[in-house]
């Protein structure tokens, strides 16, 4: 009665069951496609992080260089019109002679490469230049008739330097008109113009200029010096800013100021129109225009970005990543940096590995579908089969066991028997199937060792095998091409002699090294030596080397694996070369430096003892003792392995010592000294030494007059990071009221006052048991 609801619970319990291969086969395959997902995803995030950090430090990289290229490009002319200045202020140069400036400034423009021209504008309207054409480079005169205002000519040079043919008149012309003139006037100290197109239109330029005063404090005129953008242009262009990325400078209008493309910065010459500069927004490159456009949308003006910046632009629909920074000096130069990277740059081998990654991945769920067919066959398949004798045995093909006896031993055999049989059958089959199981392992390992020698014999890489005595047992196909052998040549040859030499060309013991590696491998684990092929011919290899165990656990023959490197080694060979080149030009201009200076400083002292005007006497030995203190700067670097800095403690001492020689006759008065030791740029420690010369010089002289014991008491200290003071104290008769620094008549205080306010210091004088003098300034 009850048999049909029975029927229908065995078969929906029937229809919830599943095959024991498709619940080998499906976790196995699900596992293996999150596991992929997750190594492809977790790898392109990785990728984009990476592109990210490479952007930044290669446009941090680039940004740092051109800043450091334009500190050094606009410190040229700086350098050139203060000392213009203060040899024309000293006198040193005539300021009325137009021709000893003019050869003077050619000399100059023939140091310089980066200036186009180097002048000085009188006061009478006067101008005295020299240049050099932007693209003949062929060098030039300017001057005005009579070094005044009127008709300005222009001639070429002669080699010895001097005019030549007249090429171009102007009339009329006046240099207090011009705007390096007017502009330098109202600052009152260095100025840079705006960046110009020359008259020529063949290029760009951009003007500093300086007032120059007499020691009184008269205006003599105007020092100033041009220099060529191209220059810039021509850098940019050479930096490697990635495959395809670029770089320019603009000023806060936008207006390009250089570009790494090398395309023109101005519209062409034409007649009837005047040429003018053209905007990044206008420039023949489609980056460079986008960037520029991308900057306006982001700031708004170019004046408002006064920090590095990265931002994102896609001109062209492909990402690009742009690093802003500015670039401001204290002369009044305030400029944009703009580098610009495409992805594409970066994303390459990024894109490539990915699409290596999804190919692997693919792969390996392909493979693990195989794999987890073949396993769930290898593991259900037996079952089944099984399962298939169970039923067979259980359809007819063993006898069936006849009915129940009342015989109850019969009964008992009966069930015995068929149960033993039973177990018989499962036996066979176990043993059957395993035997067959092995047999499919040991086919397994003989297929994985022939794939591991043949993995090392077609390895590119150079592979050996030699024993605890250093004999070649083995060695793969890419090193037998590499070092010229045949198997027959080099298997079971020791490796002294064969592909290493005894010693090396430095001298090292090879032979020595190759018994430690023999016996202590793992103390060589990577080892680089040179090597020898067949045809004596030597290659620098870089070894790593591992013991192979024995049975006992000891090592029985050692596994090389061997890169070459000998064009790296080539490399830094060539780099240490250049190195010492340098080092060697280095010292060889300060060494000419410190001769012609010590030239100049025997020349005035020379003059100095032969003339009889006793103030004209003191002048010339006072010149002589200022040359002497900057030649002893370049003596130090001369004896200096640091070509930019010189240690106080070094060089003020015998500085003093020096000065006191000069002054034989004043045993009577005793010098003390405190020398705080610190390293300084020559370009601070020149002023420092003068400054320091010039206030002993003047204590010797004026503050003993009718003293019987005289004391100078002269110190350097550092009051703090970037703060030193001078202190020179005598006990002498003491400074006249009358005498006020920076008023006096005097050259000597008149140039400390000078020198001190070029390192932005100041000049305290303390009458009090003598003269104290205290100058601070900061570095």
């Amino acid at each position: 009665m009850d048999k049909n609801p029975g029927t229908e619970s065995n078969f929906l319990k029937i229809k919830l069951k599943f095959r024991l291969r498709l619940i080998l086969l499906v976790p196995f395959i699900v596992q293996i496609i999150i596991i992929s997902g997750l190594v492809g995803y977790i790898s392109y995030l990785n990728g984009e992080r990476a592109v990210n950090e490479v952007a930044v430090n290669l446009h941090s990289g680039i940004t740092e260089r051109i800043n450091e290229y334009l500190v050094n490009f606009v410190e040229t002319p700086y350098k050139i019109i203060q000392n213009n200045a203060v040899a024309i202020s000293s006198g040193i140069l005539d300021y009325n002679n137009q021709t000893m400036l003019e050869r003077y400034f050619l000399e100059q423009i023939g140091i310089y490469k980066s200036v186009s021209s180097i002048y000085f504008g009188n006061t009478s309207g006067g101008i005295a230049d020299s240049g050099r054409e932007a693209v003949t480079l062929t060098t030039y005169f300017l001057g005005t008739d009579g070094f005044r205002s009127g008709n300005l000519r222009k001639y070429s040079t002669t080699i010895t330097g001097k005019r030549s043919k007249t090429l171009l008149t102007i009339p009329a012309f006046d240099c207090r008109t011009r705007p390096w003139y007017t502009a330098a006037l109202l600052k009152g100290d260095f100025v840079w113009s705006d960046p110009y197109i020359l008259f020529t239109g063949q290029d760009m330029a951009i003007s500093a200029s300086k007032p120059v005063y007499s020691s009184s404090g008269k205006l003599l005129g105007v020092a100033s010096a041009d220099l060529f953008l191209s220059h810039i242009g021509s850098f940019l262009a050479g930096i490697d800013i990635g495959k395809t990325g670029l770089s320019f400078i603009t000023d806060q209008q936008g207006l390009l100021i250089a570009a790494s493309t090398n395309e023109m910065i101005f519209t062409p010459k034409k007649d009837g129109e005047k040429q003018r500069r053209l905007g990044a927004g206008e420039s023949n490159s489609l980056i460079i225009r986008g960037a520029a456009e991308k900057l306006a949308d982001e700031f708004g003006s170019l004046s408002r970005i006064n920090s590095g910046r990265h931002l994102e632009f896609s001109p062209d629909g492909s990402r690009h990543f742009i690093h802003v920074s500015p670039f401001i000096n204290q002369a009044g130069l305030d400029w944009i940096i703009v580098t610009v990277v495409p992805e594409s740059d970066f994303m390459e081998k990024i894109s490539a590995n990915n699409r290596i990654t999804i190919l692997l991945i693919i792969g390996a769920i392909i493979l693990s579908i195989i794999i987890g067919i073949f396993t769930s066959r290898r593991i259900a398949d037996p079952v089944q089969r099984l399962n298939k004798a169970v039923h067979d045995l259980s359809r007819g093909t063993w006898p069936e066991q006849s009915k129940e006896t009342r015989v109850v031993e019969i009964d008992d055999l009966k069930r015995s028997f068929f149960q033993m049989s039973s177990q018989l059958k499962t036996l066979v089959e176990n043993l059957t199937v395993e035997i067959k199981e092995r047999k499919l392992t040991e086919k397994a390992l003989r297929e994985s060792e022939e794939k591991y020698r043949d993995l090392i014999k077609f390895s590119n890489s150079i592979i050996f095998r030699i024993d605890r005595k250093g004999v070649i047992t083995y060695a793969n196909d890419y090193a037998l091409n590499f070092f010229g052998y045949s198997p027959d040549e080099i298997l079971w040859k020791n490796v002294i002699g064969t592909i290493v030499p005894e010693t090396d060309k430095a001298g090292r013991n090879l032979k020595q090294m190759m018994d430690e590696i023999t016996a202590n491998p793992e103390l060589y684990e990577r080892n680089e030596n040179e090597n020898i092929r067949k045809d004596g011919t030597t290659a620098w290899i870089v070894w790593s080397n591992r013991g192979i165990p024995g049975e006992n656990g000891e090592y029985t023959e050692i596994l090389c694996i061997g890169t070459d490197i000998s064009e790296r080694r080539v490399a830094e060979i060539e780099v240490k070369k250049l190195l010492n080149e340098k080092e060697i030009l280095l010292h060889e201009v300060h060494h000419r430096i410190k001769n012609n200076m010590n030239t100049i400083a025997g020349l005035l002292y020379l003059q100095s003892e032969s003339i009889d005007n006793e103030l004209a006497s003191s002048s010339l030995k006072e010149a002589h003792s200022r040359v002497l203190s900057m030649m002893l700067i370049y003596d130090k670097l001369f004896r200096s392995n640091d070509f930019n800095n010189i240690s106080t403690a070094g060089y003020l001492p015998d500085l003093i010592a020096g000065i006191i020689q000069t002054f034989p006759n004043f045993g009577h008065v005793q010098i003390k000294t405190e020398i705080e030791d610190c390293l300084m740029g020559t370009n601070t420690l020149v002023p420092v030494g003068i400054i320091i010369n010039e206030l002993v010089t003047n204590a010797f002289k004026y503050a003993f007059t009718g003293v019987e014991q005289g004391m100078i008491d002269i110190s350097f200290l550092k009051r703090g990071d970037n703060l030193f003071e001078i202190i020179v104290k005598d006990n002498g008769k003491g400074l006249p009221e009358s005498i006020v620094v920076g008023e006096s008549t005097g050259f000597g205080l008149n140039l400390v006052y000078l020198l001190t306010q070029q390192m932005r210091g100041r000049v305290e004088v303390v009458r009090d048991e003598g003269t104290e003098f205290r100058v601070k300034f900061s570095v």
